[in-house]
């Protein structure tokens, strides 16, 4: 088993499973690190790109400070083999609070980060991906396809 990816790994990946779909032509639409993956996509492979839609997602390499937080939170959530109730609580809360989501769907959150909780060898190697991802923001004139960003 792979330990060590990139999103452009996962970019020749999804690429490649459309191409085995029979899928020529298509719409990317990305959400965060989706979005990641759809601006490499469109790099790798433009001629296949009808449409482009981004969604609160970056060209940009991760900040120093985002991967000091990150680390802290990765830190805090393996410590122990079963995560704290506060810290799945936290977990839970990032995806939207009881209020937002209603108790029942929040109590789903947590439950499902719970019986997912992998511990450091299972989380390093997807937080080294997102922390060590490359900077493409001098690329982006090379996308010709039309896009549509949408962010706040």
């Amino acid at each position: 088993r792979r330990t060590d990816f990139t999103f452009w790994d996962t970019a020749s990946d999804s690429l490649k499973l459309l191409t085995k779909l029979g899928i020529d032509h298509f719409y990317v639409l990305g959400t965060s690190q989706g979005g990641f993956i759809a601006l490499r996509m469109t790099l790798l492979e433009p001629q296949r790109i009808q449409g482009l839609i981004l969604l609160g997602t970056s060209p940009y390499a991760e900040s120093l400070h985002n991967k000091t937080v990150i680390r802290t939170v990765r830190d805090k959530w393996c410590e122990t083999t079963i995560p704290s109730e506060e810290v799945l609580l936290a977990m839970a809360a990032s995806f939207g609070g009881p209020t937002r989501v209603g108790e029942k769907t929040f109590e789903k959150v947590k439950q499902m980060w719970l019986e997912r909780h992998l511990g450091p060898e299972g989380y390093n190697p997807a937080l080294s991906c997102l922390l060590d991802r490359d900077d493409i923001e001098e690329r982006l004139g090379e996308i010709k396809t039309p896009v549509l960003v949408l962010h706040g």
